[in-house]
């Protein structure tokens, strides 16, 4: 038999050593592990992260043979790390929207069925109860290409789209409440679908531009929604001064939003860039036009708030063979854009990604260059308006997701190549400027989704495989938790991971829970 004092150094001499290994099990490489594969193949599907920090992954269009709207819908449990089959949806369906709800259920708007049917109806999922139900009512238009805001009132606001035959003026609300539908006073002024809905902080919902009915292709038009009123304005925010599809719409820190870039109907790209102002909201805000103008009229660009309020603008392109190395600045201060060669980035590149890291600074990687070439390099850029080498890929990349991780680093992941498709993933650590490997995705993908949950993992879902076929796997990256229990079961196991023999019968029997031996799994869980 152990004594108590020989118990006692016992247990400080193992408190020491626990704590050794939970600190080299925190320093060891972050690893991607398979979460499992989503039981079906799918893509322009929904994701959703639930408030229990579950994602549910529900409809879209499945793979071969038939690559049609698929009604099955999956949830993956972060602390199982798995994915499990819950209740389908009524109805199959893929271009749906889908929109969490206060109460935490979600709702699922219109989208296609599986015969490309345009859907007027919308479900609600119940995680605590795992069923789907319709709303009480239909929509009153079928619709797709819609946007839904969640309102502040908890409403929400289906705007635009399209039926079968027409591009859609009309919008309407969801009331949680009554779980019914209701049309919004009065119409749209103009048709359309695919456009932008920006919650602005008065609470009013600004929607402008794009595809517009029949042959008015790229729309100019915007509209303003006020929930208190239930109405559209008829006279402000007016028209966009140029018709655009494609730009970037930034709201600033003032409320309002700035419109940059894009390209209207006959392929010009327009220079003017443009500033809604929600203010006076009794007369719906305005728009007008920024002091000057773009220096060079560009799409396919990325447009990143900074800390200061400004807004940088890098890259994009006029089409396949005009790619710009070129940057701009807004300051909201002036209401105008400067630019200088100093600034431009080392190489023009447009579809690649921006990044506003925790030091203010902005991380550009990857993309196209001139002639359709996919880029390595990455550039940094700084509050000096100055840019500078961010050290290079290992592997050139486009079609890829870049995720601020809790650390400060930058987490690239799958992509592709001029070669194919990616399933290498890398990280940007700031604080060295070095781009370091992070293994390899179990499945190569492109156009994927990557959602950052709440244990700081990231949780990489569907996209496109090598064959071109939607992917039905799911991987996540992140470092297991250490969960501390009861400290003498920690200490306990720890002495069977160092010794690798069982703990002593007699000793594990004075414990009121018993400890098992076995490998570090028994200290830790899966996230």
């Amino acid at each position: 038999m152990i004594c108590a004092r020989q118990r006692c150094l016992l247990s400080i001499l193992l408190l020491m050593s626990s704590l050794v290994i939970c600190a080299g099990a925190l320093a060891a490489p972050i690893t991607w592990s398979t979460t499992g594969s989503l039981n079906t193949a799918r893509t322009n599907h929904t994701a959703t992260l639930l408030p229990s920090g579950q994602v549910l992954v529900a409809g879209g269009q499945g793979g071969a043979p038939s690559y049609v709207a698929i009604g099955s819908v999956e949830i993956y449990d972060p602390g199982a790390a798995a994915w499990s089959v819950v209740a389908s949806l009524n109805t199959a369906r893929q271009s749906h929207t889908a929109t969490l709800l206060p109460s935490g259920l979600v709702l699922v708007v219109g989208g296609q069925d599986a015969n490309g049917s345009v859907l007027n109806t919308a479900e609600l999922y119940d995680p605590t109860t795992n069923s789907w139900s319709f709303t009480l009512n239909n929509l009153h238009s079928p619709r797709v290409g819609h946007t839904a805001t969640l309102l502040p009132s908890g409403l929400v606001l289906v705007v635009g789209g399209q039926d079968a035959n027409n591009v859609l003026n009309t919008a309407e609300l969801y009331d949680p409440a009554t779980n019914m539908w209701t049309p919004s006073t009065g119409a749209l002024n103009t048709a359309r679908e695919s456009h932008i809905a920006t919650l602005l902080p008065s609470g009013l919902v600004l929607v402008a531009g794009d595809t517009g009915s029949g042959t008015s292709g790229v729309v100019s038009s915007a509209e303003l929604y006020d929930p208190d009123l239930d109405s559209w304005t008829t006279y402000l925010p007016g028209n966009l001064n140029t018709a655009r599809a494609g730009p970037t719409a930034t709201l600033l820190t003032s409320g309002q939003v700035l419109i940059a870039g894009g390209s209207n109907n006959h392929g010009v790209f327009p220079a003017n860039t443009e500033l809604y102002n929600p203010n006076p909201i009794s007369l719906g805000g305005s728009w007008t036009a920024t002091t000057n103008t773009l220096a060079t009229a560009r799409t396919q660009h990325t447009a990143t708030l900074l800390p200061s309020g400004q807004v940088l603008v890098t890259g994009g392109g006029q089409g396949f063979f005009t790619v710009f190395a070129s940057t701009e600045v807004y300051d909201p201060g002036t209401n105008s854009w400067s630019s200088s060669p100093a600034a431009n980035l080392a190489t023009a590149r447009y579809g690649h990604t921006a990044t506003l890291l925790a030091s203010g600074q902005v991380l550009v990687v990857g993309g196209t260059g001139s002639g359709g070439t996919v880029l390595a390099s990455a550039e940094l850029y700084d509050s000096g308006n100055q840019w500078n080498a961010a050290g290079a890929l290992a592997t050139a990349r486009w079609g890829y997701s870049a995720t601020l991780l809790p650390s400060g680093k930058v987490l690239v992941a799958g992509g592709e190549s001029n070669s194919g498709v990616l399933a290498s993933t890398e990280i940007y650590d700031p604080t060295t400027s070095l781009w370091s490997p992070a293994g390899n995705l179990n499945t190569a993908r492109y156009y994927h989704t990557a959602t950052l949950l709440p244990s700081g993992q990231v949780l990489v879902a569907g996209g496109y495989a090598s064959n071109g076929t939607s992917s039905g796997t799911a991987e996540l990256y992140g470092v297991p938790r250490i969960q501390w229990t009861l400290l003498h079961r920690d200490l306990w196991a720890a002495s069977t991971i160092l010794t690798g023999s069982p703990v002593p019968s007699d000793i594990r029997s004075t414990w009121a829970l018993p400890i098992t031996a076995g490998p570090w799994s028994a200290v830790s869980t899966t996230p």
